[in-house]
């Protein structure tokens, strides 16, 4: 027991020094956690404690179906008991105020273990933090942000929840250091409340109420973490063939709240992926990209539980509500002039705002792709056109990722492909080389 103190002491300190190996800039960044998420992680962090021996660790217990350790029992989580809170916590510095048992010992054990688990400390008050579910309510506590559901304050079964709400979401946002772990994910410490739920008069049954803390990872719902996931991901030249670009105009629309705009360009990028992962970018990396950009849309499309349309005042996942325009005008979204309204959807509406883009002039305007000034061409591999509009299969020129265009094969014929003869030809919606008329024999 003792060697594996000192262990933990050293993996500790280690952990410690590499936190201070550089300057490191906090940013606030968007987070969903979902009560699938919080359930699932019961699972993991068994599987964690474990890992660190039953014989060695104090205070740790293998119990059927999970871990006990400090004093504290993670096991069947979801299944016997309903989730009626989930706190956020800002760090292991919270476990001495919530674990008080044995002067202080037990909250230090958990602090031990669980900064060995790469934890993303971050700094409280929580921001715009909502959540979807009825009955559930959101506020900050010391050492973290705490959601709960109304049984766990009233005594009343009233929003406890169990695996079959896995979808609902707890939506905050938070000042976090850019250091994440695997995935670009950052690695969130939880305290989970669940208690029996019952339909009498009684409500709750005090007695059999649980704790557990767990971790979780989350991946962050912003266009900046989805810039630094294309530039990290993908080739530069692919990025600079169109998905940078994209991305640009993606935080464009999202920035005046045009989610219309938002979702086609969405659509795009994920389509393009889909459609066209060159060969020498692995699969894996594109699919990390689509990942990101489906965890965009599930924040963009988020609905808080006491959101409601119609009712004059923007709210979370509304762009606008009647007259409440959230302060946005034609003029300061990009157009020249107008009247910008808003749908009964809660949508923006600029059907009466009037574009005047100059093309040429080096700064992205509505309406435009793309435009690099005097760097714009028709000939130029890649190049952003003369008309404003990104490199397209179709436009002559063969660009980075076409192996053709239509009537250009770039000097290439089924020879030179290394069949026999033959006549080679280009896909006119793809810009790949039709080799279906080339022949084997040599």
């Amino acid at each position: 027991m003792r060697g594996l103190r000192q262990t933990l002491r050293s993996l500790a300190l280690a952990l410690g020094l590499l936190a201070w190996a550089g300057p490191a800039v906090a940013e606030i960044m968007t987070f969903h956690l979902t009560v699938g998420d919080a359930l699932a992680s019961v699972g993991r962090t068994n599987a964690f404690l474990a890992s660190l021996g039953t014989k060695n660790a104090r205070g740790l217990k293998l119990v059927p179906g999970g871990t006990k350790f400090a004093g504290l029992t993670c096991a069947g989580f979801g299944d016997v008991y309903a989730l009626a809170s989930v706190k956020v916590l800002a760090g292991t510095g919270a476990f001495p105020s919530l674990v008080t048992t044995k002067r202080g010992r037990d909250a230090q054990t958990l602090a031990t273990a669980f900064g060995l688990a790469g934890l993303t400390t971050w700094a409280p008050p929580a921001l715009d933090a909502e959540t979807d579910l009825q009955f559930w309510s959101a506020a900050n506590v010391p050492h973290g942000l705490a959601f709960t559901a109304e049984a766990l304050l009233t005594g009343t079964d009233s929003g406890l929840l169990d695996a079959s709400d896995g979808a609902g979401i707890f939506r905050f946002r938070a000042n976090v250091p850019p250091t994440a772990v695997a995935g670009g994910a950052h690695r969130f410490l939880v305290e989970l409340i669940g208690r029996t739920s019952s339909n009498d008069s009684g409500g709750l049954v005090a007695f059999a109420e649980q704790r557990c803390f767990t971790f979780v990872d989350l991946v962050p719902l912003d266009v900046g973490a989805l810039e630094r996931l294309v530039d990290e991901t993908l080739p530069q030249a692919y990025v600079q063939n169109g998905l940078a670009t994209r991305v640009q105009l993606l935080n464009s629309a999202l920035g005046r709240r045009d989610f219309s705009t938002a979702l086609e360009i969405m659509a795009y990028i994920v389509g393009h992926l889909i459609a066209r992962t060159p060969d020498h970018a692995e699969p894996a990396a594109a699919r990390r990209v689509v990942t990101g950009v489906f965890d965009l849309r599930r924040g963009l499309d988020f609905r808080a539980a006491t959101a409601q349309c119609g009712n004059g005042t923007r709210e979370t996942g509304e762009a606008c509500d009647g007259a409440d325009l959230g302060g946005f005008t034609c003029e300061n979204t990009g157009y020249a002039s107008g009247t910008l309204s808003c749908e009964p959807s809660c949508f923006l509406n600029f059907d009466g705002c009037v574009a005047n883009p100059v093309c040429g002039n080096g700064v992205l305007e509505i309406n435009e792709e793309c435009d690099n000034g005097g760097q714009n061409s028709d000939s130029v591999p890649d190049a952003c056109r003369t008309d404003c509009k990104r490199s397209y299969c179709g436009d002559g020129v063969i660009d980075i990722f076409e192996d053709c265009e239509p009537g250009n094969l770039g000097g290439f014929n089924c020879v030179e492909l290394g069949y026999g003869g033959g006549t080679l030809k280009c896909d006119k919606e793809y810009c790949e080389f039709d080799d279906e008329n080339c022949r084997d024999d040599f």
